[in-house]
């Protein structure tokens, strides 16, 4: 039986039919949130211990993932009911581009406590990576942190 956005998964796949679709939810979800992924997220910002770093500026990506309950959109389909993705960018966005911060675990602390005042957010993870002014090769260097609401 093919199955599409419409039709309620557990009702084509129950590990206990005797249960009911809310109690199999709940054991399933025991200890686990929901998460949205916003990954890859480049913006231009002037942060860092280092003047030139301060002065000229690097690219910096996030990653961050929101914890919420996806239930009630997952089942009705309707944008109405789910968060609007823009609200977060925006204020990753707004961090990134705004006051200049020594430490890039200062940033990650910003967006965290951005991003917690999302309705519905009950935690969130934020990693930040940025280019290092060392010599060397290097990818990024980055930090990550997890803060419940």
């Amino acid at each position: 039986m093919p199955l599409n956005c419409l039709e309620e998964p557990s009702a084509l796949f129950s590990p206990h039919p005797t249960r009911g679709r809310d109690e199999q939810m709940a054991a399933h979800n025991r200890g686990r949130m929901d998460r949205i992924l916003l990954e890859g997220m480049a913006f231009f910002g002037h942060h860092g211990v280092y003047p030139a770093e301060r002065e000229l500026g690097t690219r910096f990506v996030v990653d961050a993932e929101l914890e919420r309950d996806l239930a009630v959109p997952g089942r009705s389909d309707r944008l109405e009911d789910a968060l609007d993705y823009r609200e977060p960018y925006r204020a990753v966005r707004e961090v990134i581009e705004g006051e200049p911060c020594h430490l890039i675990e200062a940033l990650a602390e910003r967006i965290a406590a951005r991003l917690l005042v999302i309705d519905g957010v009950s935690r969130v993870t934020v990693r930040v990576r940025k280019r290092p002014a060392l010599p060397g090769e290097f990818a990024s260097f980055g930090v990550e942190v997890i803060r419940p609401s």
